[in-house]
């Protein structure tokens, strides 16, 4: 089966200000609002190369609504969007889950140092992000995270 059955052509395709992408290489990576509902956001994920678009994943939150605060892709196969990273180009999601965090509970979008993945967590999105936050560390590619 093609992989853009059951998909919506790209005139249904939502293009509002809520979108939100990440190019490597000749990528794109698009997150983009749905559906949306009394302030909440649904999202689908595309991908945009030198075949076209297609919508990979239809529900990368794991039915979660919310507002996303990012996405960012390293390779073709490691993504962060939000609370959720992927291990297969998009194709599934899973929930990042932290220990120890306290009140902090608001999730940056990781960042590579020296083949480890840096994620910084701050008390929610109108905090302080650039000082007052906690630092978690991925040795294995985001699948466990490390409080410093």
């Amino acid at each position: 089966t093609s992989p853009q059955q059951n998909t919506p052509p790209l005139s249904e395709v939502p293009q509002d200000s809520g979108s939100l992408s990440s190019k490597i290489m000749n990528i794109t990576y698009e997150l983009y609002v749905s559906d949306a509902a009394a302030g909440s956001r649904f999202y689908s994920l595309k991908k945009i190369d030198e075949n076209g678009t297609t919508v990979i994943n239809k529900n990368p939150f794991l039915d979660n609504i919310g507002v996303a605060n990012g996405i960012h892709f390293f390779n073709q196969k490691l993504g962060f969007i939000s609370i959720t990273n992927a291990s297969n180009g998009g194709l599934t999601f899973k929930q990042i889950k932290l220990k120890n965090t306290g009140d902090y509970d608001y999730l940056q979008i990781p960042y590579e140092d020296n083949g480890h993945y840096i994620m910084k967590v701050s008390k929610g999105s109108q905090s302080d992000s650039d000082t007052d936050y906690i630092i978690y560390r991925s040795k294995d590619l985001g699948q466990t995270w490390t409080k410093q």
